[in-house]
């Protein structure tokens, strides 16, 4: 009997001991073992953090873009800038570095990424420009080859960086196929297709890059040049299923866009960046040139699908709608040209302004003047009265040295974190100097430097 309860004694001790092993390495939280002295095993599931982030093979490749298996492709991080392509930041996105915080997140392809201009001529850089009034930032995540479905994906990590706006920027000359390739051809994306009789052999073949023979070298009578490829754009364009499915999963990842903005108290604004061929249709038509026949076919149908997408994103209540396609259109008719001579089809930097001037005033309603004048910060638990100016913040230690400065606590105005996110703290207010500090000079919102 004796040994019959010792026995048992110490199966159930061996158990206790293996479960509170088991618990100690899976659960360490459960007994008390503070994060910062848990160790965790080096396995695929949780890989070391700058292994992962600085990668040897990174350095060790000339490629532009690399492989990934959920957008399919993303830009090489850390490339230095070279004329016309980079600068990355340690993300793979076309920024000089990567803000805690953005005022403006623009989500795109390879129009918005840049083709054919330096960093500070694309158009979220030039976006940035325009929204100067507000002191707002622009961070831009586009990679060449993205569609829809990699936009709603970076939008949702966009939030990250708290946007107060974010802009998304379709392509209809690529957009829609490469939509109905991903869901079509990725068991992740499937949730998004809309028609379950069609597979990724309904897919269209596509020659790229367009074969000279089915370029269209256009000159036009003031003497400019350019090469169109209607047959290549074409291919998203047409009435085919595929091409339908495509811009159904296009408006389907703009309603996912915008009630996950909903849900974050995100503004957003979408847009079509159109091609080069319907951008320059205006002026072949003023010119009276004879169009190829899948030039025409080209023109036609892609404005009406532009029409018929921009029209139901309209219904999507909350977000701004921007049509980029008629100013592009009126540009064109100017002698500053758009877009390259070459068959390339991505704007010149005179092409990017227009689609940020189009853009800008959008944006700039929708962000808040920057934050000057007394105002209440929540720093911790506690409220401290802060002078914001230009600089930043300066913080007043004590309500005394507030009044000493020709101040009174209630004249001071409570603001949301969201509202000073970007406002770095300049320093802190010790002494008394009424003609830097005090109200006189400090009056209302408007801080003179």
């Amino acid at each position: 009997m004796k040994k019959e309860l010792a026995l048992i004694l110490l199966s159930v001790t061996s158990a206790v001991v293996l479960a509170l092993g088991l618990i100690r390495w899976l659960a360490p939280e459960l007994v008390g073992i503070p994060a910062d002295l848990r160790l965790v095993a080096i396995d695929r599931a949780v890989p070391p953090f700058y292994e992962g982030v600085f990668r040897k093979e990174h350095l060790d490749t000339s490629a532009f873009q690399l492989q990934d298996p959920l957008t399919r492709v993303r830009n090489l991080p850390l490339l230095p800038e070279d004329l016309g392509l980079g600068p990355h930041d340690i993300l793979g996105f076309r920024n000089r570095s990567v803000p805690n915080v953005a005022d403006v997140v623009v989500i795109g392809d390879s129009q918005t990424y840049g083709n054919n201009a330096v960093l500070a001529e694309n158009w979220p850089s030039q976006l940035e420009t325009l929204l100067s009034p507000k002191n707002a930032n622009v961070y831009a995540m586009a990679a060449g080859g993205w569609c829809g479905i990699q936009y709603a994906d970076m939008f949702l990590k966009s939030v990250a960086l708290r946007p107060r706006v974010v802009v998304v920027a379709f392509y209809s000359g690529n957009d829609p196929l490469e939509c109905f390739s991903l869901a079509y051809g990725s068991p992740q994306w499937e949730f998004l297709r809309p028609d379950g009789s069609l597979s990724s052999d309904d897919a269209p073949g596509v020659v790229f890059p367009s074969p000279p023979e089915l370029q269209w070298k256009v000159d036009f009578p003031d003497g400019q040049s350019t090469v169109l490829t209607p047959d290549l754009r074409l291919a998203s364009n047409t009435d085919e299923p595929a091409a339908r499915a495509g811009w159904a999963i296009m408006e389907e990842t703009a309603r996912r866009i915008a009630s996950a903005a909903r849900e974050f108290g995100i503004a957003v604004v979408f847009t079509v960046i159109p091609t080069k061929e319907l951008a320059y249709a205006k002026r072949i038509a003023a010119a009276g040139l004879e169009p190829r026949p899948a030039y025409a076919d080209l023109v036609r149908s892609e404005r009406r699908n532009i029409d018929a997408f921009l029209a139901a994103l309209r219904n999507i209540e909350g977000i701004d709608v921007v049509d980029v396609t008629e100013p592009l259109q009126e540009a064109s008719m100017q002698p500053v040209p758009l877009y390259p001579k070459n068959e390339n089809g991505h704007p010149s930097a005179s092409g990017y302004r227009v689609i940020a001037e189009a853009i800008g005033p959008h944006v700039l309603r929708r962000l808040a003047d920057p934050i000057r004048g007394l105002k209440l910060l929540a720093v911790g638990a506690e409220n401290v009265p802060a002078l914001v100016a230009k600089e930043g913040a300066w913080l007043f230690t004590s309500d005394q040295s507030l009044e000493a400065n020709g101040w009174k606590i209630g004249d001071a105005e409570r603001v949301s974190g969201l509202d000073l996110q970007r406002v770095p703290i300049a320093g802190v207010v010790r002494s008394v100097n009424r003609d830097r500090f005090g109200p006189e000079r400090n009056a209302g919102n408007s801080l003179s430097q």
